[in-house]
């Protein structure tokens, strides 16, 4: 079949890979082998995003809250397209959509910057792996905030008053029944300053009582060197 355009070719692309599926089962599959395409493969140049994905959390060794945030964002960046998510498919143009559709939806620069990242280590995943071959990563340098911008505008400061307010109020007083989860990572937080993710992965292993008799938190997994440390709990 001869195909007229990119798109032509991914429709008869697609239309190979369900014919081939539906072979019955004692029919040879001369497409695999050695120097040819595999039946499976979903595109013209290989993967899709969400295969990428899979092999992605096959091959890294990666906290759950990490593959949570890969796999939803990678979710909302597929239903955002419309159409089948080829690696080989996806441009630039297609993130600065994602882009401009997440600031329509309320999202700051910081949490774009933050999916697009997780967007981008698939991207650079997959051409390190081969999956991708002969391509650029759509969403390298495609970030909003400077450095500087990040350090400087980041995060709110709370004074002590804000804070008692928010911790003494019925609202999070009756969260310890209702939502026990929220209520304890928000009450470590404040008598830890340990990092939300470190906080919701942590083990009952990691409550320790030192030789001093000290009650500490045991932190051993962290993104920095400096980040695995002992912290004494009021």
């Amino acid at each position: 079949a001869k195909a007229e355009g990119e798109e032509d070719h991914a429709r008869l692309m697609e239309l190979l890979a369900v014919l081939i599926e539906q072979q019955p089962q004692n029919q040879p599959r001369e497409l695999e082998g050695p120097g040819r395409a595999s039946p499976t493969a979903s595109t013209k140049s290989g993967l899709t995003l969400l295969e990428a994905l899979e092999k992605f959390f096959l091959l890294k060794k990666l906290k759950p809250a990490t593959v949570l945030a890969h796999t939803n964002t990678v979710n909302e960046f597929t239903n955002f397209l419309k159409r089948p998510s080829y690696l080989s498919d996806i441009s630039v143009d297609d993130i600065t959509s994602y882009q401009e559709f997440l600031a329509k939806k309320g999202n700051v620069p910081r949490t774009i910057d933050g999916k697009v990242g997780y967007l981008k280590s698939i991207f650079n995943f997959s051409i390190k792996q081969g999956y991708l071959k002969n391509a650029k990563n759509p969403a390298e340098n495609m970030t909003l905030q400077t450095k500087k911008q990040k350090l400087t505008e980041g995060y709110s400061i709370f004074e002590i008053e804000e804070i008692k307010q928010i911790y003494t109020s019925d609202y999070f007083k009756n969260q310890k029944l209702t939502d026990p989860d929220y209520y304890f990572v928000l009450l470590i937080a404040l008598v830890s300053g340990c990092r939300i993710g470190e906080i919701t992965s942590l083990t009952k292993s990691q409550f320790k009582i030192s030789e001093n008799k000290n009650r500490i938190i045991i932190i051993r997994e962290a993104k920095t060197f400096a980040g695995k440390r002992e912290i004494p709990l009021p």
